[in-house]
C-alpha cells in the first residue's frame, strides 16, 4: 500500500481454506513477515475447525519460496504447491479474494470519509463481513457455517466508521470526569467474539475494545472536509458583554429613525418619477398587439381516450342469482307418494 496503517503496516496476507471459503486476515510491516504469520496460523484453523491441513497454494512470492519457509512446511507435514509464473489464474481463489477484500474496504473508507491511513482496519471488517456471509458456491451457506457448524448471528454489525460512545467504569474515572468517551467504530475483535467492537480513540489514538458501547449509526467523523488528522477538534467560543451607555443607546435609536425616513423619503420620489414617466409616456399598445407579439403558445397533444365499450359491473352471475331465487323455494317431493300428499298437490 502507498499509505502505512496507524500502526505502520503497508502488507496483508490471506490465508483462505477452498472447502469452507473461511478468510483469515493478518497485517504485516514487511513482506518478511509471512513467515511469523503463517506459524501461527495452522495452530489456531486447526484448533477451531478440528482438521489438519494438508496443502498450501501460492503464487511463488519471495515470502513463500525462502529456505526457512521450504523447511517449516516440510517439518509440519504441509505439501507446497506453487503456481506458475505469471499466470494468476491457477490461484484464482486468492486472486479473486484480495480483489473483493480491497473493493470493500475502498467502499468501507468511501462511505465513512475516514482517511487512507485506516485502511488496515477497513480490510479487517471487510474480512470478518465476507465471513458471515451466506455463498452460493457452499450451497448458501456461510463459511463460518462450514467451519465451525455453527449458523453465526449478524445481529452485531454496525456501520463502519460511525461514532461509538464508551461506558468509563467508576473505576477509572474521578467524580466529576465524563461518563463516556467518544471512539470511532473501526471493525470487530473475531479472537474476543463477535459481540465485543473495535474502536480507536482519536484523542489519544488507542484501540478500544468495550463491551459497554453505545453506537450512533447516524453520525459519523469527517476527517476530510474538517481537514483534521487522529485528534479530537474543540472550538472554544469567547463572548464578552458590553455596556452600553443610555446617551450611546438614544443616539443610536435617532440615527436609525432619521435612517428610516430617509429610505421612505426615496421611496415616495422613486414612486412620483415613475407615474409621471407613466403619464408623458406614448400611449399603451393595444391587446391585439400583446397577443400577436407574444409567443404562440405549445399545443398540448390531445390525450387519447379509450373506444372499449364499458359495461355495467355484474356482481352475481345469472346462474348465482337463479341459486338465490331457489333458496326462497318450498322444497320438492322426494318420492311419488310425497307429491300428492303434500301443499303443492294441486301444482303437481
Amino acid at each position: 500500500m502507498q499509505v502505512t496503517t496507524l500502526n505502520g503496516q503497508r502488507y496483508f496476507i490471506t490465508f483462505i481454506d477452498e472447502l469452507s471459503g473461511r478468510v483469515g486476515i493478518t497485517l504485516l510491516h514487511r513482506k518478511s513477515d509471512a513467515m511469523t504469520a503463517f506459524k501461527g496460523y495452522p495452530s489456531r484453523a486447526e484448533r477451531s475447525s478440528g482438521k489438519k491441513i494438508q496443502a498450501l497454494r501460492s503464487d511463488g512470492g519471495g515470502e513463500y519460496s525462502s529456505r526457512e519457509f521450504a523447511e517449516h512446511l516440510k517439518l509440519e507435514g504441509i505439501k507446497h504447491i506453487v503456481s506458475p509464473p505469471y499466470n494468476p489464474r491457477q490461484n484464482g481463489l486468492a486472486e479473486r479474494m484480495n480483489r473483493t477484500i480491497m473493493e470493500t474496504a475502498r467502499y468501507l473508507l468511501e462511505d465513512s470519509k475516514l482517511g487512507k491511513e485506516f485502511w488496515g482496519y477497513a480490510v479487517l471488517t471487510a474480512t470478518h463481513i465476507d465471513n458471515q456471509l451466506p455463498s452460493r458456491s457452499h450451497e448458501n451457506r456461510s463459511p463460518i457455517d462450514h467451519w465451525t457448524g455453527k449458523v453465526p448471528g449478524i445481529g452485531h454489525l454496525r456501520v463502519f466508521g460511525s461514532t461509538a460512545w464508551v461506558y468509563i467504569s467508576k473505576e477509572n474515572r474521578q467524580k466529576l470526569d465524563s461518563k463516556s468517551v467518544k471512539c470511532i467504530l473501526v471493525g470487530y475483535e473475531g479472537d474476543a467474539g463477535t459481540r465485543v467492537y473495535r474502536l480507536l480513540d482519536p484523542a489519544t489514538k488507542k484501540l478500544i475494545l468495550p463491551r459497554d458501547v453505545m453506537i450512533d449509526e447516524k453520525t459519523d467523523y469527517d476527517w476530510r472536509d474538517s481537514g483534521a488528522s487522529i485528534s479530537d477538534t474543540r472550538i472554544e467560543v469567547s463572548w464578552e458583554p458590553k455596556m452600553i451607555d443610555a446617551r450611546e443607546e438614544d443616539n443610536l435609536l435617532k440615527e436609525r429613525g432619521e435612517s428610516e425616513s430617509l429610505i421612505e423619503e426615496e421611496i415616495d420620489d422613486n414612486y412620483a418619477e415613475g407615474s409621471n414617466d407613466i403619464e408623458a409616456g406614448s400611449e399603451m399598445p393595444a391587446e391585439e398587439e400583446l397577443l400577436a407579439e407574444s409567443p404562440a403558445r405549445e399545443e398540448q397533444p390531445e390525450l387519447r381516450r379509450s373506444k372499449r365499450e364499458r359495461k355495467p359491473v355484474e356482481f352475481f352471475q345469472p346462474s348465482a342469482w337463479y341459486a338465490l331465487e331457489a333458496r326462497d323455494l318450498k322444497p320438492e317431493p322426494q318420492n311419488l307418494t310425497a307429491a300428492p300428499s303434500g301443499t303443492e298437490r294441486d301444482n303437481w
